[in-house]
């Protein structure tokens, strides 16, 4: 086949997927598990199938409305499950993982409204290393083989699995380990901890993260800020733009040396490519295999992209999207879309599950530990 006819085709399939299944407002959610000697969560089941995997669940905590706004009850009732949760002695992180990548698959099919752009999140905050699982290298293979499978497609009215592979929805599983006592005692290394940790970590469309580890947990937070704004960059563009380059200038609008990535703006058969993408020096973006982003139109008639994985000199790059500047080549010449705005160009939709270690091992610094939960509740709904 053409290499033209095949990139057309390719175009002509997401783009498919993404108008018939876009939804027509923001949703950002969240959940949240606890473990120590066994695990509790924010969700239960509504009803008492004797089939566990017929047992309807109870929706996620709502971050956001849909007109993106704040959802204060959504975020009390996340603060309220979050420290109401009780401290326990022993560490079933193994236990906890499991049963959240169980949440996810579920809430990816009953929640999302099978949206192809919608991300999703596995947070887990520890401070020690689980007591209780037997056959650690057989749970290690299968929450692996998990997690780079856990995003579906469903058809026929969401009943049964495709046997096509989702390629548009992200899914990334961190793991925040705060060095307390324990680690110091037992004289754990670097490298020892992060091969320790690994297991916890696993991605689907997206790269795998690196163990963060610490001993200030407002830091390691910092850290894993820094590496989920560099993946959640959109961008709209106007359909007047189509023909036109279009460069986005990521830092000051008025910066000497402009940080920017640039593309051209294409129409083919009603499906919207950004293509032949240039970047300035040392900035470097995710890009599928065939070199371009695909994109949609909104229903306010602008055409939407994401760009992920954004790195200046190899280091993830944190974008403030309110100084983000658009410009468009016209008659030659780069001229600013002074109407370009960050509100409209950013469509939260994700799903966020948190995990949190409450074991005694955290001591004196596990109320520090519930607020940074809250904390990454607060980063990524705002993402």
């Amino acid at each position: 086949m053409h290499t033209k006819t095949k990139k057309l085709l390719a175009i002509a399939i997401i783009g498919a997927l993404s108008s018939c299944t876009t939804v027509k407002h923001q949703k950002m959610k969240v959940d949240f598990v606890g473990f120590s000697d066994d695990v509790s969560t924010s969700y239960y089941y509504t009803n008492n199938c004797s089939i566990k995997k017929l047992r309807k669940q109870s929706p996620p905590f709502d971050l956001i409305n849909t007109d993106g706004s704040p959802n204060q009850t959504g975020k009390k009732q996340m603060q309220k499950a979050v420290f109401e949760l009780r401290q326990g002695r022993q560490t079933a992180a193994y236990y906890a993982l499991d049963n959240a990548l169980d949440r996810v698959g579920y809430v990816q099919k009953k929640f999302m409204e099978h949206d192809p752009q919608s991300k999703y999140y596995v947070i887990m905050l520890t401070d020690g290393l689980d007591t209780k699982v037997e056959n650690r290298e057989a749970y290690n293979k299968r929450l692996q083989q998990k997690m780079s499978t856990i995003m579906k497609k469903y058809v026929f009215f969401n009943l049964f699995k495709s046997q096509n592979p989702n390629t548009t929805n992200s899914f990334q599983s961190y793991i925040l380990l705060y060095q307390g006592k324990d680690s110091e005692i037992s004289n754990y290394t670097e490298e020892e901890l992060k091969s320790m940790l690994n297991p916890f970590t696993g991605a689907q469309n997206a790269p795998v993260p690196e163990p963060i580890i610490g001993e200030d947990l407002n830091k390691m937070v910092d850290i894993l800020e820094t590496e989920l704004v560099a993946r959640s960059f959109s961008f709209r563009v106007p359909t007047a733009f189509v023909g036109q380059r279009v460069r986005m200038v990521l830092n000051e609008q008025k910066s000497a040396d402009p940080i920017y990535f640039e593309g051209l703006l294409s129409n083919e058969g009603g499906y919207y490519s950004f293509s032949n993408i240039n970047t300035s020096k040392g900035l470097s973006i995710k890009l599928p295999a065939m070199s371009y982003l695909s994109g949609y139109k909104t229903e306010d008639g602008l055409i939407h992209f994401f760009a992920e994985d954004i790195k200046l000199n190899g280091k993830p790059y944190k974008i403030n999207k309110f100084i983000v500047n658009q410009w468009h080549e016209e008659f030659g010449k780069m001229r600013l879309n002074s109407e370009y705005s960050a509100e409209t160009s950013s469509k939260r939709n994700g799903y966020l599950i948190v995990i949190l270690d409450a074991s005694l091992s955290f001591r004196e610094k596990y109320q520090d530990a519930q607020k940074a939960i809250m904390r990454i509740v607060d980063i990524v709904s705002n993402l």
